[in-house]
């Protein structure tokens, strides 16, 4: 593909484009697009156009143009002080076509062997380091691409959204700089002396004859992956500013422990005990999850065995001195709801015309996915909430939201899902602001909820319903709010809630430290009449939260992520819970007014002796540092209990 040309970032080839930057190459081997007659490479092309620019920061722009099989193609390369790359493609089909990806296939030569970062598409889904893995792009298979897979099941040669690859000492990192209409995944994988990254924007699955542009891609080499990971963060918070919090959330959630059986009297119960036992924590929400409601669907209607109407709830929580927040699935309702049987046109549908089920729908309910481009159902969606809110409810936990990204029918055929989505989620971030409300994102899809709302979760749930909880569960948690901190450059980060039952204190105390280094969203979710004293003490020591701010400077010493030599699926149908060998960093520092902190975690088995480097972090010695649980004087090296934790503080 191409013709010739060059400058000293920029070289076109016979075969593609090399551009150079700090010293490494990206090599974009083929350009293209899908379409429904397959792929459509762009054979001939010419530089058109190059100059100064600072659309992305002071840079050069270099423009291409050419034609395909099924139309013209124009792609502009931004390359800023030479150290990173923007680019934005468009496509003007010939005839009307009725899908759309756009394609770039980069080589790195000598990456054959590198590790890679793979970031599922949604909250709950896994996020990991591996080494990366042998493959090949199949165009069939992205045309007939099954969505639904991905949602909870990992594939280790694709990352929704942005990714990140690492050898010795430098790294790559590439993702979606917007998030407005095409979706975006990468496919990673190696061969003989390269690694291949193909960008994958698009899966448009309407008809359309117009231009189409792509959304904004990034590139980058850097040093360090997870600093290059913040940079590429920092980059999207360009274009989706963080939203103001209106309080800093610090609660109590009833799903971990009672489920959907959850009575009015049990939250009474915890609120009861908050007040008496753990005031000095700072807790200042309550909140109900699923089980409320007489079903999805009935938003309007109260489960009967819940014991409470919703204003009796705000009631009871706001004079207790509490904010009253809730729970619900705005985007699926039951089959046997009101609304469904109603008003089944208000629902995405098959190709058969069909309303389209949800496919993994918890507890055998038979669910339907709202359609967000029908007026009348996002005014039912927006009157639910604006009803909740005008009872007092300032805490929204909005679930499951990844249902308004399905591929389907819908009624405006000239919007995207995605298009859709943040349509309707810029409806309720709007409606919310009127309230002071904070908003909380669950089951969302990472990224695309960037700039409407305050805070994501960013792992599956800390526990299932009939599923023993154990070390395992804490684990994965951690490794999913320590792999996707880099996103607290413009939300809060949502481990779930700190759940202490059932696992050692030492592991409760592990959990409890990795929330709060994190600088994440902090909340119960235990039932304290059943909580061990030991744990209950744990937390009475902890005295204060107040020194630990909603986001940070946390760092861990170095980004050395072990690769994860083994990652399979726990025996738990379709939760997207998963377990793996891998290796999480041990040791955790930052700083702020209140004083300098420093973490070592023991992730194994054992017991195990482990160093303090205070030294090399801050210059100062261990034995000017207290553990802030039990007050021991620190020391070079230090006894960890397994899955075990100390916890320094020093001035």
């Amino acid at each position: 593909m191409g013709c010739a040309g060059s400058s000293d970032v920029w070289t076109v080839e016979e075969k593609g484009i090399r551009i150079s930057l700090k010293d490494n190459e990206v090599y974009f081997r083929t350009i293209g697009v899908i379409t429904n007659d397959g792929f459509k490479e762009l054979k001939e092309f010419k530089t058109v156009f190059h100059d100064e620019d600072e659309s992305f920061g002071k840079g050069e722009v270099y423009k291409i143009k050419g034609k395909t099989e099924a139309g013209e193609m124009e792609v502009d390369f931004y390359v800023v002080e030479k150290e990173k790359v923007f680019l934005r493609a468009s496509f003007e089909p010939e005839g009307a076509i009725k899908f759309i990806s756009f394609v770039f296939f980069l080589e790195l030569l000598g990456w054959d062997k590198s590790s890679v970062y793979i970031n599922g598409m949604q909250s709950w889904s896994p996020v990991y380091i591996t080494s990366i893995k042998r493959g090949e792009l199949d165009f069939e298979l992205i045309k007939n691409f099954d969505e639904w897979y991905d949602l909870l099941i990992s594939n280790p040669n694709l990352s929704w959204w942005f990714t990140g690859l690492r050898k010795e000492e430098v790294s790559f990192i590439a993702g979606a700089i917007t998030f407005e209409k095409l979706k975006t995944r990468f496919f990673i994988y190696s061969k003989e002396n390269r690694a291949e990254v193909v960008f994958l924007n698009g899966n448009i699955k309407e008809e359309t004859d117009g231009k189409i542009s792509s959304e904004v891609l990034y590139l980058s080499f850097e040093k360090d992956l997870f600093k290059g990971l913040e940079r590429y963060m920092e980059e999207v918070k360009v274009f989706y500013p963080p939203l103001n919090e209106p309080f800093n959330p610090v609660g109590w959630n009833s799903w971990n422990t009672f489920f959907n059986r959850i009575k009015f009297e049990d939250v009474l119960q915890a609120m009861d005990f908050i007040k008496k036992e753990l005031h000095h924590l700072g807790i200042n929400n309550i909140q109900i999850d699923d089980g409320w409601e007489k079903m999805w669907g009935e938003w309007e209607e109260e489960n009967p065995s819940f014991g409470a109407s919703t204003s009796e709830f705000v009631s009871a929580v706001t004079s207790s001195g509490f904010i009253a927040g809730i729970w619900l699935a705005p985007f699926l309702a039951e089959e046997k709801s009101s609304v469904f049987k109603s008003h089944p046109s208000w629902f995405i549908r098959d190709k058969n015309g069909n309303p389209l089920p949800y496919k993994f729908p918890p507890g055998g309910k038979r669910l339907y996915i709202l359609d967000l481009t029908h007026p009348s159902a996002l005014e039912w969606v927006l009157g639910i909430i604006k009803k909740l809110l005008d009872e007092g409810y300032r805490y929204l936990k909005l679930d499951f939201l990844f249902a308004g990204l399905i591929e389907g029918e819908r009624l405006n055929k000239t919007i995207t899902p995605l298009q859709a989505f943040r349509s309707a989620m810029e409806s309720i971030k709007n409606l919310a602001e009127k309230y002071d409300a904070y908003i909380l994102a669950c089951g969302a899809p990472i990224l695309p909820v960037a700039g409407l709302v305050h805070g994501a979760r960013i792992g599956g749930d800390i526990a299932f319903d009939g599923v023993p909880y154990s070390w395992s569960f804490v684990y994965n948690e951690l490794r999913n709010l320590f792999l996707r901190l880099p996103l607290s450059n413009f939300m809060r980060v949502d481990p779930d809630t700190l759940l202490m039952r059932d696992i050692t204190l030492d592991e409760a105390k592990t959990f409890l430290v990795g929330i709060i280094i994190s600088g994440g969203l902090f909340a119960l979710g235990d039932n304290f009449l059943n909580l061990e004293k030991e744990k209950v003490q744990l937390l009475k020591t902890l005295k204060d939260l107040s020194p630990f701010p909603p986001a940070g400077e946390n760092r861990f010493l170095s980004d050395e992520f072990s690769l994860v030599r083994q990652f399979v699926r726990i025996p738990v149908p379709v939760t997207g819970v998963y377990s793996s060998y891998d290796v999480l960093p041990s040791v955790w520092y930052f700083s702020d007014s209140s004083g300098r902190y420093i973490t070592v975690f023991n992730w194994n088995e054992e017991e195990r002796e482990m160093e303090v480097p205070t030294k090399d972090i801050f210059g100062i010695s261990p034995d000017r540092f207290l553990e802030l649980f039990t007050g021991e004087r620190g020391n070079e090296r230090m006894k960890i209990p397994p899955h075990g934790v100390i916890f320094l503080k020093g001035g």
